[in-house]
């Protein structure tokens, strides 16, 4: 049986998480990275698409999302990083 941990997405990358997050994945939140100060990773409740829609944005080979929801994700992603610490 899988636990919760099983359950989640972590990436550092803020574009990666923005398209996901257009892609209405669920986000749970941020962790620092204990050995990069100022550095995040993005946590998501991981679903069955997820790894297809990172391989999608990561090869540029499909799952467009409108610019509007990305941009607006992103906003929201840094303004998450800039928030005080978690």
């Amino acid at each position: 049986m899988c636990s919760a941990e099983d359950q989640r997405f972590r990436t550092t990358s803020l574009h990666l998480a923005s398209y996901l997050l257009a892609r209405d994945l669920e986000l749970l939140g941020r962790e620092p990275v204990e050995d990069r100060p100022g550095t995040y990773v993005f946590v998501f409740r991981d679903r069955a698409d997820r790894l297809e829609a990172a391989n999608a944005f990561l090869t540029g080979k499909g799952g467009p999302v409108d610019v509007h929801l990305f941009l607006e994700a992103q906003r929201r992603l840094k303004n998450l990083v800039h928030e005080s610490p978690p």
